[in-house]
């Protein structure tokens, strides 16, 4: 970002932040009791691997949260999941362990979009965009992170992202990260919980940094 005519910014959406409700604020551990929880999975991508037993966990994590905190999750794959982890996340649809589940193979396109209206958003931490997306959607967002990561601009970026302040002063963070492989549902939840949703207009951030590299006025949003 030190180059010339060059800045760190969060990555661009199409996803329109005024197409949803506020969400529903998660202060306790009693809010998450009916509370919607968007869950997109992806799969091993750059210099992001996901093992077996974290898949494991995944499903682990989502049948204990949902049974725990009654919190209704809505699911979705991408290209990038793995058949057999869909076959999974299916099979916990069909035991009603799960309110929504769109399967990223049959489903149309757009589907995923209605997910950012949930009332918080959790991602697995190989995608720095769906990181993103959750954020420009004014959802409190938690990456899960793989313990199989190469160094890389991604880690570097999704760091700096967790620190950044994407709510007003006075509320708490929006980003936290946690170990996919270890972290326990009381752990999620008290993290959740701690979570505030961004304030922060990602469009105008974006401009607010490009134009001045650009020697542009930054255009109002």
């Amino acid at each position: 970002a030190g180059n010339p005519r060059s800045a760190w910014a969060p990555i661009p959406s199409i996803v329109d932040p005024a197409a949803y409700p506020a969400p529903r604020r998660l202060s306790t551990l009693a809010d998450l009791r009916g509370a919607e929880i968007a869950l997109l999975v992806g799969g091993t991508a750059y210099r992001k691997e996901w093992p077996a037993k974290e898949w494991d966990a995944l499903i682990a994590l989502v049948r204990a949260v949902a049974k725990e905190h009654g919190v209704r999750w809505r699911v979705t794959t991408s290209r990038r999941t793995p058949e057999d982890v869909g076959a999974r996340l299916a099979a916990l649809a069909g035991e009603g362990v799960l309110a929504e589940f769109i399967d990223y193979r049959t489903a149309g396109p757009g589907s995923v979009r209605a997910l950012f209206g949930a009332d918080a958003v959790v991602v697995t931490e190989d995608s720095m965009s769906m990181l993103v997306e959750g954020l420009t959607a004014k959802r409190p967002v938690i990456g899960l992170r793989s313990a199989k990561v190469h160094d890389g601009y991604a880690s570097e970026a999704i760091s700096a992202w967790a620190a950044k302040s994407w709510a007003a002063p006075a509320f708490g963070p929006s980003l936290a990260i946690l170990p996919l492989g270890t972290v326990t549902a009381a752990q999620f939840a008290g993290t959740l919980i701690k979570l505030d949703p961004p304030t922060l207009d990602v469009r105008g951030e974006i401009a607010r940094l490009i134009a001045p590299v650009l020697a542009l006025d930054t255009p109002a949003i």
